[in-house]
């Protein structure tokens, strides 16, 4: 599943993991832009950490580099469904 906050930040949800990447929309006001500044990356096991208390971005780089490729995938894609 993948969704996009009111900023446009968007995250997928596969299995237990959740990723949220910082790649910023195109068209963002100013305002937004430099309330985004400095965003990173996170990575959590909604299993063990429903409440996304601990970012896992730096110690599993292999889910990242998973998640990731999906999500580009489908921002690629024509269509979803």
């Amino acid at each position: 599943m993948v969704t996009a906050d009111v900023d446009g930040i968007q995250a997928i949800h596969i299995g237990d993991w959740k990723y949220i990447d910082n790649t910023l929309p195109d068209g963002l006001p100013d305002k937004k832009l430099k309330n985004l500044e400095g965003f990173k990356p996170q990575l959590y096991n909604l299993a063990k950490d429903p409440a996304e208390t601990t970012n896992l971005y730096n110690e599993n780089p292999n889910i990242v580099k998973k998640l990731l490729i999906e999500l580009n995938s489908i921002r690629k894609a024509s269509f979803t469904r």
